[in-house]
């Protein structure tokens, strides 16, 4: 009963037009269908409880909580096709900022979709580019491109080409069924937490280059993530 809750809450909140505070939120219909396969959710937060002396991170590990703390948050409902962009404010000590317009900082951009027909489940995916921005203080973007494959089993294969910084966590919410790990990827420069890793973590991990290039297959690590992947259907 709980995991159902779970799918519940998560496809009556990530694409409400209603947003906490200070968030922004925008809404792309695809076709994108694979029906049944419930919401699938791709997720950067930052572990860290401080950035940059004054800033704050999302002070949290791994989870599959719906409702916890991240940067920005991308979420697919494979019934209707429909994906969800959302983006967190930015804050310090005594203060919080809005966050940046869609479209003027913070941005997804779709750059394909396929699903499956009323006759045939082919499976489906979604594939498409990220931008997340601090509203505070420019200190470079969460950027790259993300691919979500569903296979006519229920499979799923994700990949992931952008900045090591901050953490991902992809989950899948189906209704009645458990919340499935699709994949977990900790951010660069995180030092456990330390203060240090607080400080540097923002600044080499999203100015270093495209470097987090990771794949999963049902949420286990599937290729050396040296080697350059991203390739069409």
């Amino acid at each position: 009963m709980g995991n159902y809750d779970a799918y519940d809450q998560t496809r009556n909140s990530l694409f409400s037009s209603s947003v906490p505070n200070g968030f922004v939120r925008a809404t792309y219909e695809t076709n994108a269908f694979v029906p049944g396969n419930g919401i699938i959710l791709t997720r950067f937060f930052i572990q860290d409880c401080r950035i940059l002396l004054a800033g704050h991170g999302n002070c949290r590990d791994f989870t599959d909580d719906p409702n916890a703390g991240y940067k920005i948050e991308i979420a697919w409902n494979t019934d209707t096709g429909k994906v969800a962009f959302t983006a967190s404010n930015s804050c310090v000590d005594f203060r919080c900022h809005n966050a940046d317009t869609i479209g003027k900082g913070n941005d997804l951009t779709i750059k394909g979709a396929r699903g499956s027909t009323l006759y045939e489940n082919s499976g489906g995916g979604i594939d498409f580019t990220y931008n997340g921005t601090n509203s505070i203080v420019n200190i470079g973007s969460i950027h790259g491109r993300a691919k979500i494959d569903i296979k006519s089993n229920g499979d799923v294969y994700t990949q992931i080409d952008g900045t090591a910084y901050p953490s991902v966590e992809i989950y899948q919410y189906r209704s009645g069924r458990p919340t499935r790990n699709l994949g977990r990827d900790q951010q660069s420069y995180t030092y456990k937490n330390s203060w240090i890793g607080g400080q540097i973590g923002p600044l080499l991990g999203l100015n270093s280059g495209i470097d987090r290039r990771i794949a999963f297959y049902n949420g286990e690590q599937t290729f050396n993530p040296n080697v350059k992947y991203l390739t069409g259907w």
